[in-house]
């Protein structure tokens, strides 16, 4: 029972840093290309090409980048919680 306890813990957290990380995200590039032009969503889960370029030219403009680690660490918390929960009960033995 604990495990599944834990489960729904980490899956919760999971979704408040997945939350947080869309809100950063969302926050930065509306403030870095302005609010006309869409966030890249492929910016979301990776830092590369045209996202590298808006990070650094936004920190030299005194905005911090948006990181996107704290994405895949809210993604792997909520799949471990799934796992968790989802899992055969026999196997807690």
């Amino acid at each position: 029972m604990a495990v599944r306890r834990d489960g729904v813990s980490l899956t919760v957290l999971g979704a408040v840093v997945l939350g947080v990380a869309l809100v950063w995200w969302h926050h930065f590039y509306a403030s870095a290309l302005g609010s006309r032009i869409a966030p890249p969503i492929e910016c979301l889960y990776q830092t590369s090409g045209p996202c590298s370029v808006v990070g650094t030219v936004a920190s030299l403009g005194g905005l911090t980048p948006y990181e996107p680690m704290l994405f895949w660490v809210g993604a792997l918390m909520l799949g471990a919680g799934l796992i968790l929960i989802f899992r055969p009960r026999g196997a807690n033995r």
